[in-house]
């Protein structure tokens, strides 16, 4: 006589696994390509950011320091030429700014 043994169903068989681990990969593949846009987007957005920042500091640095010229280097775009270091160069534009506007006002 044949003993059988008692069946418990108390795991998951093969085959759920491997339901559950095809249903992972596809979510998996649906996601990625949507994380990897983001990741370019955020990319873009923030050299978007840094050129801004460049420009902004070329500017204020014709206006100050170079008198219409430009920056050679991005170091040169650093505080130079009577304004004070760790000062940002639109701080020490408007302090310029307030300079002259001051010097304006004893003038007249």
């Amino acid at each position: 006589m044949k003993q059988s043994r008692p069946t418990s169903s108390a795991g998951f068989t093969l085959i759920e696994l491997l339901v559950v681990v095809a249903i992972l990969a596809v979510v998996a593949a649906v996601a990625l390509p949507a994380l990897v846009r983001a990741r370019v987007a955020a990319n873009e957005t923030s050299a978007i950011a840094s050129l801004r920042s460049i420009h902004s500091a070329q500017g204020a640095y014709s206006t100050i320091c170079a008198k219409g010229g430009f920056a050679q280097t991005l170091s040169d775009l650093a505080p130079a030429n009577g304004i004070e270091p760790g000062v940002h160069l639109g701080d020490a534009l408007e302090q310029r700014r307030l300079q002259v506007g001051l010097y304006r006002q004893r003038r007249a």
